[in-house]
Order: C-alpha cells, then sequence, then structure tokens
C-alpha cells in the first residue's frame, strides 16, 4: 500500500513541481522523476489503474503507471505531439474519457476522445466539438452517452456507443440532460433542461407510444393506392386526439371513412370508432352529413416507421401492416 504527497505546488496541490509517493514503511520516492521529470497537473484512479496528466514543453500527455507507481506503462498524445494537447480526464465506465484541443489549429477546436485502459482509443470514439465530457450510463441492457455539442441547442443521446450497432437519438432545443438508469433495470429514463426554463422527463421505449410520432401518411405496400392519414394533436383545453382518415373502395367505388379518439399519455394503443359520410354535395356549405358507423380501427406502433392496424367492420376484420409513405424516420426523435 501507497500514498501520494504533494510538495512545493499551488495552494490546491492540483499543480506540483514535487509529488511523492509514500509507501508502507515511510520511505519516500519522487513521482515527478518516475514520468520524466515533467509537471504533474492531474493524478486518476482508474479500473485499479493510476494515471497521470504531464506537461512537457508546453504539450500535456496522459501516462499510466505501472502498480506499484515505479514506471510508466502507457502513454496518450505522444505520437501526435503538439497537434493535440490534453487538458483533463475523467473516468466513463470502463473507459476512459479524454478532453483537449488543437493549439497548431487555426481555429483550434475542443475535442473529447476516449481510450481503453491501456490507452489505445477506442475506434470512431472521437466527438467534437463538445461543452464538457459526455454524461455516460449503462441499463440492464445497453450503454448510454449525452453529447452536448457547442452551438447547438440539441442534445445527442448515443445508444451502445462504442459498437457497430450504434444508434442515435437527438433532444431538441434541450440545454443540457441527465441519464436515469441502473444496470440491474432494463429502463431508462432522460431528463433534459429546455431553453425555456422547464424540465422534461422522458423514457427510452423499445417501441413508440401513441404520440406525434404517428402523424403522417399511412400505406401497406402490398395494397396499392389505399391506406391512412393520421394527425396527432393538442386541443385548447390541453386533450390530446388522434384524427384518422381512410382512403380504400366499396364496391368498385372510391371511399372514405373518418375518426377522433382522444388519448392520454402514455398509451401504446388506440382504439378509433370510424364512420361514413353521405347526404351533402362537393364542398357544400351549411348541411350537416349523415354519419353511420363503419366500424372500429385498433392502431399500434411497432417500429419508428412502422404501425399496426386492425380494421373490425360489421361484416369483415382487415390487418394491414403500414409503413410511411416518405419512409423516412420521424424527425430524430426515434430510431430502429
Amino acid at each position: 500500500s501507497w500514498c501520494v504527497a504533494a510538495g512545493d505546488g499551488d495552494d490546491n496541490g492540483i499543480q506540483s513541481e514535487n509529488l511523492w509517493k509514500i509507501d508502507e514503511t515511510g520511505e519516500l520516492s519522487s513521482l515527478n522523476v518516475v514520468i520524466g521529470n515533467k509537471l504533474i497537473l492531474k493524478l486518476m484512479s482508474h479500473q485499479n489503474n493510476t494515471y497521470a496528466i504531464t506537461r512537457s514543453t508546453q504539450t500535456n500527455y496522459i501516462q499510466k503507471l505501472n502498480s506499484d507507481l515505479s514506471g510508466i506503462e502507457a502513454v496518450f498524445g505522444d505520437p501526435l505531439g503538439p497537434q493535440l494537447n490534453v487538458t483533463n480526464m475523467e473516468s466513463v465506465g470502463n473507459l476512459i474519457a479524454i478532453r483537449g484541443y488543437t493549439p497548431t489549429v487555426s481555429p483550434s477546436f475542443s475535442f473529447v476522445v476516449f481510450v481503453d485502459t491501456d490507452l489505445t482509443q477506442v475506434p470512431d470514439s472521437q466527438f467534437f466539438p463538445v461543452n464538457e465530457f459526455p454524461e455516460y450510463s449503462q441499463s440492464q441492457n445497453d450503454e448510454f452517452m449525452i453529447i452536448n455539442k457547442i452551438f447547438e441547442t440539441d442534445t445527442s443521446l448515443l445508444i451502445n456507443p462504442f459498437d457497430s450497432n450504434q444508434k442515435s437519438l437527438v433532444l431538441p432545443q434541450s440545454g443540457f440532460s441527465n441519464i436515469i438508469s441502473d444496470v440491474d433495470s432494463v429502463e431508462v429514463f432522460l431528463k433534459s433542461s429546455q431553453l425555456n426554463g422547464q424540465t422534461q422527463l422522458y423514457q427510452l421505449l423499445e417501441v413508440p407510444n401513441i404520440d406525434q410520432i404517428m402523424t403522417g401518411g399511412w400505406h401497406d405496400p402490398e395494397i396499392e393506392n389505399q391506406g391512412l392519414n393520421i394527425r396527432a394533436g393538442i386541443r385548447a383545453n390541453g386533450i390530446r386526439y388522434i384524427n384518422l382518415t381512410g382512403y380504400t373502395y366499396q364496391d368498385g367505388e372510391p371511399f372514405w371513412f373518418a375518426g377522433v379518439a382522444d388519448y392520454s399519455q402514455p398509451q401504446a394503443a388506440i382504439d378509433i370508432e370510424v364512420f361514413e359520410f353521405s347526404g351533402i354535395n362537393t364542398f357544400e356549405s351549411n348541411n350537416t352529413p349523415n354519419r353511420v358507423s363503419y366500424g372500429h380501427i385498433h392502431l399500434r406502433m411497432e417500429g419508428c416507421n412502422q404501425l399496426h392496424a386492425e380494421v373490425v367492420t360489421s361484416n369483415e376484420t382487415y390487418e394491414l401492416t403500414l409503413v410511411r409513405l416518405d419512409d423516412v424516420t420521424y424527425n430524430t426523435s426515434c430510431v430502429d
């Protein structure tokens, strides 16, 4: 066992000309000598290893010390020389997040890279520019990372950020966000500070709930020239609703039906009674059409761009596997 003491440094002992290792016998040895007579800016313990940010000729590096602090096992930054300068490091899950900037590039930009315990950069792990260290968290099934970018009002949430199946979601108009998760639970929540001063709480779901994401045109690729048009909205009294119009054929002639139903969040599915209309002419005003119930439609989201619909009439039941007409992921708040 051993401890480290600072001497001849600043009042806080953060930057020191001399850092001393003191073993259990009380013997002193200089860490500055071990790391090559460089200025030690920071020491950090990570995964039972010790790391130091050191400075030499105006360039900062990160060095990994061996288990008894008698030598150096690995260095980050040295191969790049003055092109990259390290300013801080932080333990992030099983990895180390390193923050720095590029002093020789004009204009200089900040960056964050991730390395393993041997200071080897994780492939495709460079994110820039960023405001601060990304927030990292894990659930029972996945790992997550939040990136707040400079000069942007949106915040990115990366799912499994260091895997080939990495996914990204965006929280619009978000100043800063926090991940709420636990390695023993599959539930993941996001607390987001909005630019209007309000705080929003989101839950990450495997399948979207009924909400604005349903808005748009939908069709079954196996059924030509027929489909649904859906709009999700909020009334003046705050009640949420789904308005649906269906376009199909009946007895060889074009036929449409429509209906509306209220819903509340969170809600995984919705049942809408739909009606057929008759009795008035094209764009005729001051007249109310006849309304007869056509049946019910049960809607359930199955993905960001996939919607299941069961249409039940007095005579038939139709199962529809619907996709968006434009086949584009809705906004950036959902990714399959």
